[in-house]
C-alpha cells in the first residue's frame, strides 16, 4: 500500500488486515520502489497523489521493470474528469479503485479487483492490451459498489 496520508493509510491497512492480506505501508512512491525491488508482492495498491512521484509514475516505472511485471497495479482515484481516465490508461496499470474509505465499499472493490486478476494469463505481455477493457469495467464495478 502506498499512502502519504497516515489516517487513510491506517484505515485501508487495518481493513485489508482483518480480511486476511499482509500489507506494508510505505509513504512515498520511490520507497515503494526501492521495497518492491528487494520484496516480491502480488499487488500494489497506490493512491495517486503522493510527494515527488505520484502514483501514475510509480505505475509506469513498475511496469517498466522486467522483474515487476507480475505485479499488478491498482490505482486509489478519485475520478473528477475524463481526464483522470485518460492518466489512468496512461499509467498502464491494471485497474483501479475510486478512493472511498467506507469499509463494505473498500474491501468489496478490492475483491472485485483482483477477482478480476486471477482468471488471467501468466504472462504480463499478454495482459497489456486488457487494461483499457479492465478500466471500463472496474469504473462500473466501483460505481455499483457505491
Amino acid at each position: 500500500l502506498v499512502e502519504d496520508t497516515a489516517t487513510q493509510a491506517v484505515i485501508m491497512q487495518q481493513s485489508l488486515s482483518s480480511a486476511g492480506h499482509f500489507v506494508t505501508v510505505k509513504k512515498t512512491a520511490e520507497d515503494a520502489l526501492e521495497f518492491l525491488m528487494a520484496n516480491p508482492v502480488d499487488y500494489v495498491l497506490t493512491d495517486i497523489n503522493l510527494p515527488e512521484m505520484d502514483g501514475y509514475e510509480l505505475s509506469r516505472k513498475i511496469r517498466s521493470e522486467e522483474t515487476l511485471k507480475r505485479v499488478q497495479v491498482i490505482l486509489l482515484v478519485t475520478l473528477k474528469s475524463t481526464e483522470d481516465l485518460n492518466l489512468i490508461l496512461a499509467s498502464k496499470a491494471d485497474s483501479f479503485m475510486l478512493k472511498e474509505l467506507k469499509r463494505d465499499y473498500f474491501l468489496t472493490a478490492f475483491q472485485t479487483v483482483t477477482s478480476t486478476f486471477a482468471g488471467e494469463e501468466e504472462n504480463p505481455d499478454t495482459n497489456a492490451g486488457k487494461t483499457a477493457e479492465s478500466a471500463v469495467k472496474m469504473l462500473f464495478s466501483c460505481v455499483h459498489a457505491l
